[in-house]
């Protein structure tokens, strides 16, 4: 499948941003199995076309939760995005100097308790953020 185009579409209308552009989230369905050949293509097509925004990677599928995929977005110096969610898997590591977390699932407010946990995410993954 050429996605090359239709990227492109998609990208472009950020980067009218220019300099407020924050990092672009890519959240993939829960559908969407790590295939190395498929990423690794999408990856250097995203950073042949697309040098200068950050990209953070948001998934659903367990097979993700696996050293290779990891390594790959090590490579291509995307974010892993710690999804807390009821729904989907979870895993609480890096791939950047950057932790990017997000919360998921309640139809109210967060209690203290689940934004107490968040902040100990974040602060197990950057020393900067202790109390």
């Amino acid at each position: 499948m050429d996605v090359e185009e239709p990227l492109r579409k998609w990208l472009d209308r950020f980067l009218t941003l220019g300099p407020r552009l924050g990092p672009v989230l890519i959240q993939l369905p829960a559908s969407f199995r790590f295939e190395a050949p498929r990423v690794l293509a999408f990856f250097e097509l995203l950073r042949k076309l697309y040098h200068d925004p950050t990209f953070a990677l948001e998934v659903r599928h367990k097979s993700w939760l696996e050293e290779e995929p990891l390594d790959l977005l090590r490579e291509f110096n995307i974010w892993w995005v710690i999804a807390h969610s009821p729904r989907w898997p979870i895993l609480e590591t890096t791939t950047t100097e950057t932790v990017y977390l997000r919360l998921h699932g309640e139809a109210k407010l967060y209690s203290g308790a689940v934004l107490r946990r968040a902040a100990r995410t974040l602060r197990v993954h950057d020393p900067r953020l202790a109390p």
